[in-house]
């Protein structure tokens, strides 16, 4: 068999390859750009420097014309400087007015250079004195026009003062012989233009620094303002309980910031602090409300809620109204903590936001720092409830052991005075036992109400119950799985104590998450009359344990928290941790012997009988 060549054909995707072209056009169009781009140097300063060297130029020309050895009546002379004045203000006047007509500026400095050739071919050629009065045109080009029709104008102007000076000059016959005759001019007049190309190139780089100075200096008082009024947005949530006036504050502080047209705060599932009344979603708006009506973006920041819920990340959407033909740009930003998502702030604008990258700092700023503020007026809640449950006890108890005793001691004094003293009349003996009777049901109705205040009679588990929705939380917003055991009951913990161990709770399995990496934890809640224990196990990267025996106040200000809080309880707080193996961090707390834990005291004597 002869040899022969195979040629292997594969498919080429059309749209594949006018995709790669398109990039290759682009690609070598701005490479040609460069070559023609107009560096923005002429600016106020600039056209002052340049006036007074055309000035300055054609005064001293003018002078060295006059005295110089060019042969010519001086009426000739007077007659040329005097056009050549006219054409220098008619020239200036035009750069003044249609400096920004590339078109026009072009033609005006191709006229300019014939005008001066012609001028050097009547006044002695490369020898003229008019010879340095030529740079003014190369300036105006580099000035005006971009960097490549310098150079193109200065080879304009060598190729026609070499014509003239072969057709005005009989010795002269040849190019070369022009150029060789006249290269150190020449060269000159090449390096000027390279020394000014060079000097305007710096002073365009120290122009555009200074102004990024100016810009960053801009927006650090920008800064500072915005931190200044962040600061104040602090100092006054904290005098706010209900979450509505939250979100308002901060709606207004984030249009005030960030200058939108309009933004929404959108939060869901709420509880009011002051009045205890809950709201499935509650929003607000600040800006013009003709300005995007609320049925136009409704939709749209539904539709966005719904990815945060899911995704826990920034939104942007167009909005476009039709009646009025504008489009804008919605940018939603999830208000989330470790263990929730709250909600959503949204900026409306018109346009797409030039500015974007300066908007969404701040509005992810305030996001984050609305989430702590509704996440410590949940903590604060917490925190009252737990007093309120508290309260609740103690008066439970006290009712319990002194005033439903008392009245157990006056049903059973009746019961013995009806019994066993026969001289009283009937009529008297039905009257205590009547009493008796009204006595005997109002510590019936006392025990009742006694149960039905007391929350420990009950069996309500208040602080499970919000440690258990605060890990489901954390579990599902970061994908972890979180397994909490408890053991014993939380009547065994006083106040004090569950807020102790909620607060170490949350900080602990917040590390365990944000900086562990961890993807299962695992909780031991022990409590009982003798003292209680709380273990705390992740499976996340873990660190140097001997890192934290060398913590202080400025350090690892979470870990000291934690540590902290259990000294306050006189307990003992550990830290077990390998890198690489996890982290464990057990607290072992006594039980509780300040004055508010007698009904503690109460229940560990009973337990203790049992």
């Amino acid at each position: 068999m002869g040899g022969g060549i195979i040629l292997k054909m594969e498919h080429i995707n059309p749209d594949l390859l006018q995709e790669n072209l398109y990039e290759k056009k682009e690609f070598y169009k701005e490479r040609l750009k460069t070559y023609f781009r107009k560096y923005p140097v002429f600016d106020a300063r600039m056209s002052t420097a340049f006036r007074m060297y055309r000035y300055i130029s054609l005064f001293l020309t003018s002078v060295l014309f006059l005295i110089g050895p060019f042969q010519a009546a001086p009426l000739f002379k007077v007659g040329v400087i005097g056009m050549l004045s006219a054409l220098t203000i008619l020239v200036l006047h035009g750069y003044k007015h249609y400096h920004k007509n590339v078109t026009f500026v072009s033609m005006l400095i191709l006229l300019e250079t014939l005008c001066i050739v012609m001028l050097l071919a009547i006044t002695g050629g490369f020898e003229s004195a008019f010879i340095w009065y030529a740079l003014n045109p190369l300036i105006a080009a580099f000035a005006y026009l971009p960097v490549f029709f310098t150079w193109l104008f200065l080879g304009l102007f060598f190729l026609w003062s070499i014509a003239g000076e072969i057709l005005l000059h009989e010795s002269v016959t040849t190019v070369s012989q022009v150029i060789r005759g006249r290269s150190d001019i020449m060269l000159i007049m090449i390096l000027l233009t390279l020394v000014i190309q060079t000097f305007s190139r710096l002073y365009f780089i120290l122009k555009e620094q200074s102004q990024k100075l100016q810009l960053q200096q801009r927006q650090a008082e920008k800064t500072l303002e915005h931190i200044s009024s962040l600061y104040e947005v602090v100092e006054t949530i904290t005098s706010r309980d209900d979450p509505r006036e939250i979100i308002d504050l901060f709606a207004a502080y984030a249009k005030a910031l960030t200058g939108c047209e309009k933004v929404i705060f959108w939060m869901e599932n709420l509880r009011c602090k002051k009045t205890g009344e809950e709201h499935n979603f509650i929003y607000t708006v600040r800006g013009d409300r003709s300005f995007f009506p609320d049925d136009l973006w409704q939709a749209n920041l539904l539709q966005a809620w719904s990815e945060i819920k899911e995704y826990r990340r920034v939104v942007i959407g167009d909005i476009k109204d039709y009646s009025r033909g504008v489009n804008g740009q919605l940018i939603c930003v999830p208000v989330k903590s470790r263990s929730c998502c709250f909600g959503m702030l949204a900026a409306l604008q018109s346009q797409k936001l030039p500015n974007l990258d300066e908007i969404m700092p701040t509005l992810s700023f305030l996001a984050d720092l609305c989430a702590i503020s509704i996440e410590r007026n949940m903590s604060e809640q917490f925190t009252d409830k737990l007093i309120v449950i508290e309260e609740q006890n103690r008066i439970a108890n006290e009712i319990h052991d002194s005033i439903s005793q008392n009245l157990f001691s006056m049903v059973y004094g009746l019961d013995v005075i009806v019994r066993k003293v026969d001289y009283l009349a009937v009529e008297h003996r039905e009257i205590l036992t009547t009493i008796r009777d009204a006595a005997s049901q109002t510590a019936k109705e006392l025990r009742l109400l006694v149960h039905g205040l007391s929350p420990r009679h009950r069996g309500d588990d208040t602080f499970v119950q919000e440690v258990r929705t605060y890990l489901d939380g954390l579990a599902s917003l970061n994908n972890v799985s979180i397994d909490f055991q408890i053991t014993g009951k939380e009547e065994f913990l006083n106040p004090a104590m569950r807020r102790a161990f909620y607060r170490i709770i949350k900080e602990a399995t917040g590390n365990a998450v944000r900086h562990g990496k961890c993807s299962e934890i695992k909780l031991d809640l022990e409590m009982s009359p003798f003292g209680s224990n709380l273990k705390i196990a992740d499976n996340g990267k873990g660190f140097d344990v001997s890192l934290f025996k060398e913590i202080d106040e400025n350090s690892k200000l979470g870990l000291v928290n934690m540590r902290e809080l259990t000294f306050s309880l006189q307990g003992v707080f550990t830290i077990d941790s390998k890198i690489g193996e996890g982290t464990v961090i057990t607290c072992s707390v006594p039980v509780s012997t300040g004055p508010q834990s007698c009904g503690s005291e109460n229940m560990i004597r009973q337990e203790a009988l049992r």
